[in-house]
């Protein structure tokens, strides 16, 4: 999918193609779950073929329904119940870190670099978006 943006320099706008994947959806958030879960499906089954079958599976449970849960705050029935569902996927987000350190420090483990990137930078979003909708929500 290519996606157009707007540049804006010294000398006017113009037009710059843009490389996306074929999820993204422009909420940085929802696409980076995305990203994690995608590389977290990549990483268990790189752990399956090693027969590491109790990691695999739990470290599949917890990347992938972060992004489930983002998706569900998407649809929130009111502000509480968003914050409540990105408090979750946050949870869920610190479970798959605490996965990727066993892997890094158990022997004969893969480490799982990219994910722990990934989810570090996604679980600052979360906490920021956490942060700014509870302070919206006081405002109120």
């Amino acid at each position: 999918m290519i996606r157009y943006s707007t540049i804006e320099s010294h000398e006017g706008q113009f037009m710059v193609e843009e490389e996306m994947p074929v999820y993204g959806t422009g909420n940085q958030a929802v696409d980076l779950s995305m990203t994690l879960a995608l590389e977290t499906i990549r990483f268990c089954e790189r752990l399956e073929k090693d027969g590491k079958f109790v990691v695999s599976n739990q470290f599949l449970k917890c990347g992938t329904s972060v992004g489930a849960n983002i998706s569900e705050a998407q649809e929130a029935e009111s502000r509480a119940d968003f914050i409540h569902k990105m408090k979750i996927a946050s949870k869920e987000i610190r479970e798959v870190l605490y996965w990727a350190t066993v892997c890094q420090h158990a022997e004969g483990y893969p480490v799982p670099e990219k994910i722990i990137e990934i989810a570090t930078h996604l679980n600052r979003l979360l906490n920021k978006i956490i942060i700014t909708s509870k302070s919206t929500n006081k405002r109120k």
